[in-house]
């Protein structure tokens, strides 16, 4: 697993951690994604996922010069009870989740823009 090294961190903050994840571009091309424990240190050229906390939940943000067309992550330590909202909400993704699986993409073809936002909210049991 590339994000081994940076999982161990979110074990310290979260009783979770994300897992296998998979960014594609609009031409289903994978975008290397980093998973951070801090946004403070982003630097430009690359891409990152980062988690803050937030009203019960939690905040999965990023940071991408490039178009997000889907995602996939697991949440290895805990069952989903609820994902929703962000940028993928916006932009009219369709977000599915099942037991530590979330699923995001669009049938219409439409792209989470680059940049830095929230990508969705999530709660687990």
């Amino acid at each position: 697993m590339r994000f081994l090294c940076f999982i161990f961190l979110y074990n310290f903050i979260f009783s979770f951690t994300l897992e296998n994840i998979v960014v594609a571009d609009g031409y289903g091309n994978e975008i290397d994604f980093t998973l951070i424990n801090q946004k403070d240190n982003l630097e430009f050229g690359r891409n990152y996922f980062w988690i803050e906390t937030v009203d019960g939940g939690y905040d999965v943000k990023y940071y991408t010069e490039q178009d997000i067309a889907g995602y996939q992550f697991n949440v290895e330590g805990s069952e989903l009870k609820s994902a929703s909202g962000g940028a993928s909400e916006k932009n009219n993704f369709i977000i599915q989740f099942a037991g530590k699986t979330v699923l995001g993409f669009s049938f219409d073809g439409k792209i989470i823009p680059s940049g830095r936002d929230d990508l969705l909210e999530f709660e687990v049991e």
